[in-house]
């Protein structure tokens, strides 16, 4: 729609007095970015069905194609402005000029932002408490990671005393140190659930701040869910910034139809 409304009327009126005459440059335009608009469009896809391998490849594919569009861009509207002056004596629009500016100043943006490298890992730290809600922390300092480590949470109770039998408490793991002058933590949780697992889609560092996505996959209709309680939960180590943090969570469903069940199972081992 928003590609009809803003090229509609006037791609009717050229057509209709002079036809498919454009210069070759605008169909290379039209060819890009009609292509980053569909990339955008698969991308939101691949999160959505958890698909983040094949997201993060295709993500520098777009980044290299918003790159070139920030050059196609103002080089078309130059050839279309040129060949309008030089058949009919229109002066070159300087609103036009200034838009094209403004677009291709947010694609350079985004597109350097893009292309920055931002390492992560995630890890497994001990002194992490469980949470039977949903929980977004961004951790900077010691300091901070010591006040969180102390939270209560809601950590698992002990089992049920038997009488006459004395039951020594296990202590809590030693909690694990970090390097805060190179590293931030980020602590994703989704809280109590049953047969959910929690994947990290990616982080970008962007020029205001730092974007962390995830997705929460529940289990699809065919998948077995082992009726234990869980608290997923992700720890991630990233460059040390004081940019703040913006959480995106994506929903997506596991594809279990593939997968045997015992029967199936007890009969290909019986083939092997």
């Amino acid at each position: 729609m928003a590609v009809l409304s803003g090229f509609g009327t006037d791609t009717f009126n050229h057509l209709s007095k002079y036809g498919l005459d454009y210069p070759l440059i605008v169909h290379f335009h039209a060819v890009a970015f009609v292509g980053y608009l569909a990339l955008f469009t698969v991308q939101v896809a691949l999160i959505r069905t958890a698909r983040a391998d094949i997201h993060r490849r295709l993500g520098i594919a777009g980044a290299a194609l918003a790159a070139i569009m920030v050059v196609l861009g103002p080089a078309t509207a130059l050839v279309v402005d040129a060949g309008r002056f030089k058949n009919h004596g229109h002066p070159m629009r300087n609103t036009a000029r200034t838009a094209l500016t403004v677009v291709a100043g947010i694609l350079i943006s985004f597109s350097v932002s893009a292309l920055t490298p931002f390492d992560y890992q995630v890890v497994e730290l001990s002194g992490v408490p469980y949470f039977n809600k949903p929980i977004h922390v961004a951790i900077r300092t010691r300091e901070e990671w010591l006040s969180f480590t102390k939270r209560r949470g809601d950590w698992p109770g002990p089992p049920p005393s038997i009488p006459g039998q004395g039951i020594t408490p296990a202590p809590r793991p030693p909690i694990s140190e970090i390097d805060f002058g190179r590293y931030s933590l980020v602590v994703v949780g989704i809280g109590v659930t049953t047969g959910y697992q929690l994947a990290l889609s990616e982080i970008r560092d962007m020029p205001d701040e730092v974007w962390v996505r995830y997705a929460a996959i529940r289990p699809g209709t065919n998948c077995a869910v082992a009726q234990v309680i869980g608290h997923p939960s992700l720890t991630i180590l990233i460059p040390r910034t004081t940019k703040p943090i913006r959480f995106q969570e994506t929903a997506a469903a596991m594809d279990c139809s593939s997968f045997k069940n015992d029967s199936e199972m007890r009969q290909l081992l019986e083939k092997g």
